[in-house]
């Protein structure tokens, strides 16, 4: 009988750990910065992926890898040692969202919801990008092309930093190259993982799909990616109709 029931656990421990970090699709999660005090806040976000912002109002970084992550939230003008509201881990889980909600009095406090908005990531959580563990700088291995074994083919941007100008005309060419729209947008989830983008690099990147629908979800894919969002209005010149036009005002309100 305690064989049994020490077979079902181990068997539960691994089909959770498979769905989180084992190989195949995975859902994204999400994280909220609610800012309700009245500073400008830097967020700094780092783990697997990492982003820092100045945010006045809120903050939502969607698409993001599942796993744990180091948030700090910290007041822009503070003084050393001064206006930190959150210093501490999160862990974003699949189809969920973090909400991180700075009151006016800059007390913090961090609930969950579901995420609909989720998408499936092509990329192995366990592998992907591939961490190699003897790089004292915490990065990963940077290969040209990939190897096939869960780099990512198309590097990754210097903190803060939008992607390379030679990464990001080997991502381009390997969309046009690719003849559905479905694949365009699993080849921009590999992209976005741990690469930024203006609202240029954007632009030629929805001028590859065929179809106004596939351009919103490309958008919402790199919502949280983009380095220039004051820019972010000239992505209506994309599109054709004006329905497609206000549900990209939506997106990236």
């Amino acid at each position: 009988m305690k064989k049994t029931m020490l077979l079902a656990v181990l068997m539960s421990v691994f089909c959770t750990a498979t769905a989180l970090y084992g190989q195949g699709p995975l859902m994204s999660g999400s994280l909220q910065v609610s800012n309700q005090s009245r500073d400008q806040l830097c967020v700094e976000l780092t783990g697997f992926q990492s982003f820092d912002e100045h945010i006045q109002g809120d903050l939502l970084l969607s698409n993001l890898i599942p796993g744990e992550y180091v948030l700090r939230i910290a007041a822009h003008h503070a003084r050393p040692g001064g206006g930190e509201y959150y210093n501490g881990r999160i862990t974003v889980r699949p189809s969920q969202r973090v909400i991180v909600s700075v009151d006016p009095y800059g007390r913090s406090r961090v609930s969950y919801t579901a995420d609909r908005n989720s998408v499936m990531l092509a990329v192995d959580a366990g592998r992907f990008p591939g961490r190699d563990h003897d790089d004292r700088r915490g990065g990963y291995d940077r290969d040209e092309r990939g190897d096939g074994r869960g780099r990512n083919p198309y590097g990754e941007s210097e903190r803060g930093q939008a992607m390379r100008d030679a990464d990001f005309s080997r991502l381009l060419s390997d969309m046009k190259r690719t003849a559905f729209d479905d694949d365009k947008l699993k080849t921009v989830d590999m992209a976005a993982a741990y690469n930024m983008f203006t609202t240029a690099q954007v632009a030629s990147m929805l001028n590859c799909f065929s179809f106004e629908d596939n351009k919103l979800k490309c958008v919402a894919i790199l919502r949280g990616r983009i380095t220039d969002m004051r820019n972010a209005h000239t992505l209506a010149g994309c599109f054709t109709f004006q329905s497609s036009k206000d549900k990209l005002y939506e997106i990236l309100r």
